[in-house]
């Protein structure tokens, strides 16, 4: 699970500035990495199934994306079922189509 939304604030919080040579803005790192790590493992492994005769539907986990993390996630994260039953989304056998 990782996300995307950030604390509100004021406008001028959002803008970016440099400062010895570094780049600074209000939630320009957060768990963003986490996101674009997510993606980058999940293309990965999904090749690797593919390359062995499989498809997405043999991936032995998912991803969860939320905007509303920095609010408590009552709007979407924290209502979504693996977050509250990780046991409920573990890897089962494929079922014949």
């Amino acid at each position: 699970m990782s996300h995307i939304d950030v604390v509100e604030g004021p406008d001028e919080l959002f803008e970016p500035r440099l400062e010895a040579g570094n780049l600074y803005g209000r939630g320009s790192i957060d768990d963003k990495y986490a996101v674009a790590l997510s993606l980058v493992l999940l293309k990965e492994h999904l090749l690797r199934i593919r390359q062995q005769g499989g498809d997405q539907e043999d991936l032995p986990f998912g991803i969860l994306i939320t905007g509303d993390e920095e609010i408590g996630g009552a709007n979407d994260g924290r209502n979504h079922p693996s977050y509250r039953r990780p046991d409920s989304f573990q890897n089962h056998p494929r079922q014949p189509r």
